[in-house]
């Protein structure tokens, strides 16, 4: 949501940051990078080089959620209620 009002990423990577480690932290790294892939839909490099900018144990959940990795990272939820 912080992306979604302010369109600025780097608002959602530092409230992602707050969240306390865990799967709702792994979520919170998927749910920046579908917001980039909304964002920058045609501009693969720029979600690329955002998702970089995401702490390195958040960033394959990031480039997931973008559209860069074709399957969900080990640890990280694939979909909603998924254990």
């Amino acid at each position: 949501n912080y992306i979604d009002v302010t369109g600025r990423p780097e608002d959602g990577i530092g409230f992602c940051k707050e969240v306390p480690e865990g799967r709702n932290q792994r979520q919170c790294w998927v749910a920046i990078g579908e917001e980039l892939l909304v964002l920058h839909t045609d501009d693969r490099e720029v979600r690329e080089a955002i998702c970089r900018s995401v702490p390195e144990h958040g960033r394959d959940g990031c480039r997931y959620g973008a559209g860069l990795l074709a399957e969900a990272p080990e640890g990280f939820p694939i979909q909603p209620g998924t254990p």
